[in-house]
């Protein structure tokens, strides 16, 4: 269960999974703190969350103090469910009545099915018991309907309805986090058309409302430009709310700031400060320990230690971020503090490609052309290039501009060679005006040149020549 859902109020946090109405003892109180639903900021708090270890024996405590409170036995569930301990789990299940007319019950068992505790792990189990939960009005069920609805597939949507029709009715219903996942269905096209500007005005509405990861959704966009106006300054103020709030994106987002000196003076020492922060919020946060990694790489904010980059990258690629393994690859072909090693390189490579790293494929493409731990190929050399250059990767962009210029891994074609150098200065780097002035005094009056390329390449005031 990945979602994390903050509601509006704490007030609307008790009227979903309240406890009777009668004074909680001291032990309930800590029970639900530790392992309720929600947590202080109403945030859903889902079971790998759990400090199972610390809650056990205050719920079984609560639970023997107030058996008949429905809420007790189900956060003692949810700390088993913790601990795996499928057998108890379900022993307690069984002292609950099946006719639970709050839909907590169904949403507890909907989750142990998920999760295989106690259970065979069974998707349609979780459907279910979801949509039991869902009908009896229980209304963080909405939020999990719309998983459900994928499931089901597009067919289905009319009649059952669609991710996004879920996520509204959460939102309706009171729920933030129907705001920011009605964003997530904007911003993936997940039932709908992709619309930015849509997707930020529900993100900034679930941020003003205090939600965490909305802020630094929003700040992202800000940052970036992506339906909206690039707007750095205000992107920081987001992922400043973000980082006390305790989300850890936002605080690396931060560091992201800081370290090209977006909207405030860059500071490198403060940006690997930053992803320490981020790190220490959330340990396995990717954007972090790649921000490490590359201040320990390149000596920028952190002195130069080839060992601790290793290190940060190695938790990088932990949580399958793939820059964590295009560096650990960078590491091993170059030799940065271990012995080289071409094939433990190509390793690295070939999976930051698989998911979707811009620089690996360029990587993979210099080794299959000079033969470096595998047989020298040109095709399939040219094949990573290409990929490399789709995901915009500007040195793969620019070797393939070379490529067609000088006729090696393809046959010379300055037309194409052009285009590659004209994507590279569109996009703004500096070196693609040193290889159209070469191009323009070698090759500049060449017949076969597509006239419109031929005229921007030799105009008088070149835009690319500025």
């Amino acid at each position: 269960m990945k979602r994390v859902i903050t509601l509006t109020t704490s007030l609307l946090a008790i009227s979903t999974f309240a406890l009777s109405a009668q004074a909680k003892t001291s032990a309930e109180k800590e029970c639900e703190t530790l392992a309720g639903f929600f947590d202080v900021d109403g945030d859903v708090k889902y079971v790998p969350e759990i400090d199972a270890d610390a809650a056990e024996a205050v719920c079984r405590q609560a639970v023997e103090q107030n058996a008949a409170s429905l809420d007790n036995t189900l956060h003692l569930i949810r700390v088993l469910d913790k601990k795996k301990d499928g057998k108890a789990a379900l022993e307690l299940l069984k002292t609950l009545p099946e006719n639970d007319p709050t839909g907590k019950r169904d949403y507890v068992v909907a989750i142990l099915h998920y999760r295989g505790t106690g259970f065979s792990e069974s998707q349609v189990m979780f459907a279910e018991n979801m949509e039991k939960a869902s009908d009896k009005g229980l209304t963080l069920a909405y939020l999990e309907m719309a998983d459900v609805a994928r499931w089901r597939g597009e067919d289905e949507w009319d009649e059952f309805g669609s991710p996004l029709s879920w996520n509204k009715k959460a939102s309706e219903a009171g729920l933030v986090g129907g705001d920011f996942y009605t964003g997530i269905s904007y911003e993936t096209g997940d039932g709908v058309e992709v619309d930015m500007v849509e997707a930020n005005q529900w993100y900034k509405r679930a941020a003003d409302r205090g939600h965490r990861e909305a802020m630094a959704y929003y700040g992202t966009n800000l940052a970036f430009g992506h339906g909206a106006d690039a707007d750095a300054k205000g992107a920081m103020k987001y992922f400043k709310r973000a980082s006390k709030a305790g989300n850890a994106y936002g605080t690396c987002r931060m560091g992201n700031l800081y370290e090209y000196g977006r909207g405030v003076e860059q500071d490198l020492s403060k940006a690997a400060d930053l992803y320490e922060e981020g790190i220490a919020q959330t340990e396995g946060e990717g954007l972090c320990l790649v921000g490490l990694t590359e201040a320990y790489i390149l000596g920028e904010g952190r002195k130069e230690d080839y060992a601790l980059a290793r290190y940060w990258a190695e938790k990088a690629a932990d949580v399958e971020e793939e820059d964590g393994y295009y560096y650990l690859g960078l590491i091993y072909l170059k030799g940065l503090g271990v012995k080289t090693d071409e094939r433990r390189a190509l390793a690295y490579f070939e999976n930051a490609t698989d998911l979707g790293d811009d620089a690996a494929p360029a990587e993979l493409g210099e080794m299959y052309e000079l033969g470096k731990a595998v047989k020298q190929d040109d095709g399939t050399a040219l094949e990573y290039y290409r990929t490399a250059a789709d995901l915009g990767n500007s040195w793969a962009i620019g070797r393939l501009g070379d490529a067609y210029r000088d006729g090696d891994l393809v046959t010379q074609d300055f037309n194409q060679s052009l285009k590659f150098y004209f994507q590279l200065a569109d996009e703004g780097y500096g070196d693609a005006a040193a290889k159209l002035r070469y191009m323009r005094e070698l090759y500049g009056s060449e017949e076969s040149l597509v006239p419109e390329l031929a005229a921007r390449l030799n105009a008088p005031n070149a835009d690319w020549d500025e």
